[in-house]
């Protein structure tokens, strides 16, 4: 059994063995991928607003490493409160990936709470893990979605561990 788990470990790691390494310097954080990153911005529907999100991102193997950082309204998140503005992001996330909340439990960056997740996907094949902060009216999601098991491998270890909140 221990060669099994051992065996399978490796191939997750192969599945996700990083190509070129690209630092990336965002919007109040930095990071370390794996691969080469693709800078993107979108509008998103918040309640009635809309908010601007940029993603960075990139695919190493099987896998996607992501970051999001999202500008919400002023004083959006404060009216919410940490506890609502956390339970909607998990389940927000659940959502995109259709996936189910494995793991939900609260962190800390220093003194910034935030929240480490791992969801599984329907299929049973695929997983992410992601971290979720706020700052202010910023939310920062880092992640990592690949195959089952992999989403606690080094690769993606690693890649949430560069993950660091500041200018």
């Amino acid at each position: 059994m221990a060669k099994l788990v051992c065996v399978l470990g490796l191939a997750a790691a192969l599945l996700i063995a990083p190509a070129q390494a690209d630092a990336v310097r965002g919007k109040g954080y930095s990071a370390v991928f794996p691969c080469s990153v693709k800078l993107t911005g979108q509008q998103v529907a918040a309640g009635k607003k809309t908010i601007p999100v940029i993603d960075a991102s990139c695919e190493a193997g099987e896998a996607l490493f992501f970051v999001a950082a999202s500008t919400y309204p002023k004083g959006f998140i404060a009216k919410k409160t940490l506890v609502g503005a956390f339970k909607d992001a998990v389940a927000g996330a659940a959502a995109n990936v259709k996936g189910t909340v494995r793991l939900d439990r609260p962190i800390k960056m220093g003194r910034t709470p935030g929240h480490d997740v791992m969801i599984d996907v329907p299929s049973g094949k695929m997983a992410a893990h992601l971290r979720v902060f706020f700052v202010g009216d910023m939310q920062y999601q880092v992640m990592v979605v690949g195959p089952r098991g992999s989403e606690s491998a080094k690769p993606a270890t690693d890649f949430l561990a560069s993950f660091k909140l500041g200018k």
